[in-house]
């Protein structure tokens, strides 16, 4: 990195100015297969012109890097920089969130290091699907549609998110069940079903009390909608 002889390699630099740079957890995450409690850390580097070394401290009152104590590490692994397209005037810090985890970049000038930073948010969901939703422990209807919603979303097992928001509407006639229901019907080719949960989502609708007219005429209509291109899908096969 160097930046014009501000930053020194093969030395321990603050990375960034004034007051050390901070970051938090609220859960227990895994960083360079290593895990990192819940709580607030200090981050440092070594800087190096093939190599960087990557440090989390629990010394958070830190100036910079004065009074830096090495024993109070919790954390030090390596990554290679690389050149970017981009130039960052300013040294950036980013943080790219991909499902469940987190990528942090760290940026000046053309040069750039990142690390993974892993949650333990799948673990969690798969526990709660299993111990909870799929033994019916749960009589919540938007834990199943929330876990429903959470396969939807990353693409991951259709099934398994058609068999939970299935459960959801069982528990519950929610509107917002249905649409999530046609949604997924929707991407597993599954257009019959899909027309008749749309039809049961504008009966459902149309029975709406906190509804005026004009909402459920909208909400009709849109329904008509999806179930012609479910129709027009159908005839394609």
């Amino acid at each position: 990195m160097n930046c014009n002889g501000r930053v020194d390699y093969g030395k321990l630099w603050r990375t960034g100015a004034g007051n050390c740079t901070k970051i938090s957890f609220n859960q227990p995450v895994t960083i360079a297969n290593t895990s990192i409690q819940p709580g607030t850390y200090s981050i440092f580097t070594i800087p190096g012109k093939t190599e960087w070394t990557v440090i989390l401290n629990t010394d958070t009152s830190l100036y910079g890097n004065s009074g830096y104590n090495q024993q109070k590490d919790v954390i030090r692994f390596k990554v290679t920089p690389t050149t970017t397209s981009k130039y960052f005037e300013s040294f950036t810090i980013d943080l790219d969130i991909v499902p469940n985890n987190a990528l942090l970049y760290l940026s000046w000038e053309k040069t750039q290091i990142s690390f993974r930073i892993e949650t333990e948010t799948e673990k969690n969901v798969t526990n709660f699907i299993s111990q909870q939703l799929l033994s019916n422990q749960s009589t919540n209807p938007d834990d199943y549609a929330n876990a429903s919603e959470y396969h939807y979303y990353l693409g991951k097992d259709l099934d398994l998110a058609l068999t939970l928001i299935n459960k959801a509407v069982q528990l519950k006639n929610e509107s917002w069940y249905y649409r999530q229901k046609i949604d997924i019907l929707e991407k597993l080719k599954k257009y019959k079903e899909a027309i008749e949960c749309a039809e049961l989502a504008i009966a459902l609708n149309q029975e709406r009390a906190d509804w005026d007219a004009e909402s459920k005429e909208r909400s009709k209509k849109e329904y008509e909608q999806r179930i012609n291109y479910f129709k027009s899908k159908q005839h394609q096969k």
